[in-house]
């Protein structure tokens, strides 16, 4: 016999807080945290309207938000992993007074959606094909600009995805946008105390290139700034496989100039140069004139 809606009602409220706004049928709705639901609302739209026979990984799956959404839109399998911590340098225990209950939420909506995602305890640094699997789709959303290592992350997802990353993430735009360059936050100064890292939009292009990913298409939110998402696709065919009907919420990403892997345009007998290895030689040159006119 199937849960009532008052005994679903009352499962709702025993959860002290929902990070996620989740339709649970019958008129039940999670409160969630309000000020990212239209943010959650423009990322769901953002993903394909269909995953039939799709294997998902949810990364920092919090509650469980996408994770439910590419169920219901027909996915084969979809596995939901947290490490509990909101962030690099945190734990559950910091962070008690707005989420201590570790996997509740997402317990609480699996049992009233009566779901079959797989969830648990897991950390993205160590995601391994040998523990883990693999996985047609990844999804990476809300987490890149939490973590310390931020590049490692991108390394470990690409082992586990055959098809398709989905990320979406805090980009800095105040930086110089022409090179690909990474802000670092040591004070919480964005969004909140676990927010460590904001690259630009040319870098994260160029992180999902350099671990591995052959096709990058990335864009900026309308609505929200100094928010970006994306699909990275190991391999350029599966891009039409995932094709992006964009509506006007979205703006591409066209970088001015792919640079390519580094040291691609070196050979064994070139070393790399630096930028400022020109400044160099000319105030050498300078000195040795001087020493001789001396």
């Amino acid at each position: 016999m199937g849960l009532s809606r008052e005994q679903k009602a009352q499962m709702i409220k025993r959860v002290k807080y929902w990070y996620h706004t989740i339709d649970l049928g019958d008129g039940l709705v999670t409160p969630g945290w309000e000020k990212i639901k239209k943010l959650n609302e423009n990322m769901i739209a953002f993903l394909p309207t269909s995953f039939k026979g799709i294997s998902v990984l949810d990364v920092g799956c919090w509650d469980g938000l996408f994770s439910f959404e590419t169920e219901r839109r027909g996915a084969s399998r979809v596995m939901a992993i947290d490490n509990l911590a909101g962030g690099d340098g945190f734990s559950q225990k910091t962070l008690d007074s707005i989420k201590g209950e570790g996997f509740k939420p997402l317990e609480t909506a699996r049992a009233i959606l009566g779901s079959n995602i797989e969830y648990g305890f897991g950390n993205v640094y160590d995601l391994s094909p040998e523990v883990h699997g693999k996985f047609d789709c990844t999804i990476f959303f809300g987490v890149l600009y939490h973590l310390w290592h931020p590049m490692l992350a991108l390394e470990r997802i690409k082992k586990v995805t055959t098809k398709c990353l989905f990320i979406e993430t805090h980009v800095n735009e105040e930086i110089d946008q022409s090179v690909p360059l990474i802000r670092f936050y040591p004070r919480g100064e964005k969004y909140e105390a676990s927010t460590w890292v904001g690259p630009n939009m040319l870098a994260l292009y160029e992180m999902l290139k350099v671990v591995g990913f052959k096709e990058v298409m990335l864009f900026r939110f309308r609505d929200h700034h100094e928010r970006a998402i994306g699909m990275a696709f190991v391999e350029e065919k599966y891009a039409q496989e995932f094709a992006f009907r964009h509506d006007g919420r979205f703006i591409p990403f066209e970088p001015a100039k792919k640079t390519g892997r580094p040291n691609s345009a070196t050979t064994e007998n070139e070393p790399v140069k630096s930028p400022n290895d020109r400044g160099v030689a000319a105030l050498l040159k300078r000195l040795l004139v001087k020493l001789k006119a001396g």
